[in-house]
């Protein structure tokens, strides 16, 4: 399994749900790896089944519940999803990423959730190195604050890892708001700089490289282009004039 991976809970202010986020940061997994990029996940993703002793039903399908008392989920779609998370957690290995969203008056981390119950504890503390939480936040929850301190004393209980936390971070952001345009204030960078013409420093450097390189790239290319044309005239034959003569 990839070395990292990305489990999200919690919704967004938008409510359109955390996991249609988690899945765009992921990118079928050439960024991140998730549950729903396995085989089993993909093909159960967004599917809805419940068995019956008489056959199909066609007029209810609740997706389960689950036993408090014995911690067993009860109805097939939801205990297929309980030892999905169980298995997907444990072959995590390095650094384990995870996306939470605060919504307004709701919790970004809920000690309910199938992370809480499920992923979390069955990390295996010899293959996971590192936890990065990301949270995408509106300002009811920030990190250090509300249910996020939950989540901190629950990694150091099961994995004995302090994790590090950020609060909207830009390559969060940018991914998100560029495939979805928000027009939120999220999205706005430009106004982030607008009262000072200098970049701060960890974004003037990369950018100041990065126009560098790309001079030198076009610097080469020019070259490359001219050093051809040369080539190819040299190597022609010399063309005579053409003679007409007439009757």
């Amino acid at each position: 399994m990839s070395s990292s991976l990305v489990v999200c809970y919690g919704v967004p202010a938008s409510n359109i749900g955390s996991q249609y986020y988690v899945h765009q940061l992921s990118d079928a997994g050439l960024r991140y790896f998730t549950m729903e990029d396995t085989v089993g996940g993909f093909v159960q993703n967004g599917l809805h089944w419940c068995g019956s002793s008489s056959g199909y039903n066609y007029t209810s399908c609740p997706p389960g519940f689950r036993n408090t008392t014995t911690d067993t989920w009860y109805g097939a779609e939801l205990a297929f999803w309980q030892h999905a998370s169980t298995t997907f957690a444990r072959q995590a290995t390095g650094r384990v990423s995870v996306l939470l969203g605060s919504p307004y008056g709701g919790s970004a981390y809920r000690n309910s959730s199938f992370f809480a119950l499920y992923e979390l504890p069955n990390m295996n503390t010899s293959l996971v190195t590192a936890i990065d939480v990301y949270v995408i936040t509106n300002g009811t929850e920030r990190c250090g604050s509300g249910s996020l301190v939950a989540l901190v004393q629950d990694i150091k209980h099961h994995l004995g890892l302090t994790p590090s936390c950020y609060d909207n971070p830009d390559m969060v952001r940018f991914i998100l708001c560029e495939n979805n345009g928000a027009p939120s204030a999220q999205c706005q960078f430009a106004n982030e700089f607008s009262e000072s013409s200098d970049l701060p420093a960890d974004k003037a450097v990369p950018l100041a490289l990065g126009c560098l390189l790309g001079g030198a790239i076009l610097v080469i290319a020019v070259q490359q282009i001219l050093l051809l044309r040369k080539k190819q005239a040299s190597s022609q034959p010399m063309r005579q004039p053409l003679m007409g003569y007439g009757a």
